[in-house]
């Protein structure tokens, strides 16, 4: 019905002829742009994670911030392979090599990335570093914790070895010889990159060892001085002795004490002076402490149990003490949770419940973690 109306728009011959280089264009400008995304991001740019009336640093501006925030919380590092594929796409369409479909490739791209994503989130949770802390994302929080329960951690972790090793090489489309090609390539720049840094080390320790070589020739030379004194002497000792003028003494210069200041006198004056009556100052009017009501309290109890399962951390808040100026949610995990892992996620979670700060710590003599949260 529609092509009754609309008239069929066929491509130019030119066009037809360079559709591969279009697109293998069209592809390296997108791994480029996400590459200076990712390079430019700040975790301070306004996002829909982090709300700021500050300018964004990311080279493309609001839209760079967004995008490179939710790629960084949901692939985490795997972000990279998103770049790396483009251009292996592009470098593929360049060379008119399409031997693997393009639905293949996306396929393997998504295996590669969740492999690698789970691997990254298992490495977080064993080794607790703090670099690591958003490196799986949250694809590879969730399918760590899906599988886990199943197959165990040892199961899980060579299941997204093998899946990210079977597919990272179609996601990125190379050939055997490109690889190889590709490790010649690294092995001769690493080569020459180690030759001029043991250059560079050797030009800053020249200086100190021709000081050094230069401190042993002054020591040879005082030797065969002394050596050559002494057969003098040897030579001169029938002869009248001549005596030695005996050394001056260099007494060390008198410092001269300092003059002890004399202290202030600081006591109190008499006369006709009256100090002045408390009576002129005022008290302060000013707003006491926010107390927040018991539904609110609540409120924030259940929003804080959401926070920590998102991240993967099970329990629930069985007390509440609020305070003049913090309230502490006494927060029990389920078994298994390790407290370091929650008392890693002190930032995440005051970033997620809005809060200038969060603290995280464990309550001595109980099964509890208390997390206090500023009322303001």
């Amino acid at each position: 019905m529609l092509a009754r109306f609309v008239p069929s728009v066929e491509m130019p011959p030119f066009m037809k002829r360079r559709s591969g280089e279009i697109a293998a264009v069209g592809f390296a400008l997108l791994g480029a742009i996400l590459a200076v995304m990712l390079l430019t991001y700040h975790p301070s740019d306004p996002s829909l994670n982090h709300l700021s009336d500050a300018p964004p640093r990311n080279a493309f501006g609001l839209f760079g911030a967004t995008v490179a925030d939710m790629l960084k919380q949901t692939l985490g590092w795997m972000s990279v392979l998103l770049v790396l594929s483009s251009f292996g796409l592009a470098w593929r369409l360049i060379l008119k090599d399409e031997t693997t479909r393009f639905a293949w490739r996306m396929f393997a791209l998504i295996g590669a990335i969740t492999g690698g994503a789970t691997l990254l989130a298992l490495l977080a949770a064993s080794t607790q570093a703090g670099f690591l802390r958003d490196a799986g994302g949250a694809i590879g929080i969730l399918f760590a914790y899906q599988f886990i329960p199943h197959i165990g951690t040892l199961g899980t972790s060579i299941v997204a070895a093998l899946l990210f090793l079977v597919t990272f090489p179609i996601a990125l489309g190379l050939r055997f010889h490109e690889w190889v090609a590709i490790g010649y390539v690294m092995r001769v720049v690493g080569g020459h990159l180690a030759t001029a840094g043991s250059l560079l080390l050797g030009f800053f320790r020249r200086p100190a060892s021709e000081e050094d070589a230069y401190d042993d020739e002054e020591m040879m030379d005082d030797e065969a001085e002394e050596e050559e004194d002494y057969d003098d002497e040897e030579e001169i000792s029938d002869g009248p002795r001549i005596e030695a003028r005996p050394k001056k003494r260099i007494e060390p210069k008198k410092v001269k004490k300092a003059v002890e200041q004399n202290a202030l006198d600081l006591s109190e004056r008499r006369g006709n002076y009256t100090m002045p009556s408390l009576s002129l100052m005022q008290k302060a009017i000013g707003k006491g402490p926010k107390q927040l009501s018991e539904s609110a309290l609540e409120q924030n109890a259940r929003l804080l149990e959401t926070v920590l399962s998102d991240y993967g951390v099970k329990g629930e808040v069985s007390r509440v003490r609020p305070g003049p100026v913090v309230t502490l949610y006494e927060f029990e995990p389920a078994a298994g949770v390790k407290s370091s892992r929650v008392i890693g996620l002190s930032d995440d979670v005051a970033r997620s419940m809005s809060a200038i700060s969060a603290r995280i710590s464990v309550i001595p003599g109980r099964n509890a973690l208390g997390i206090e949260l500023p009322n303001a």
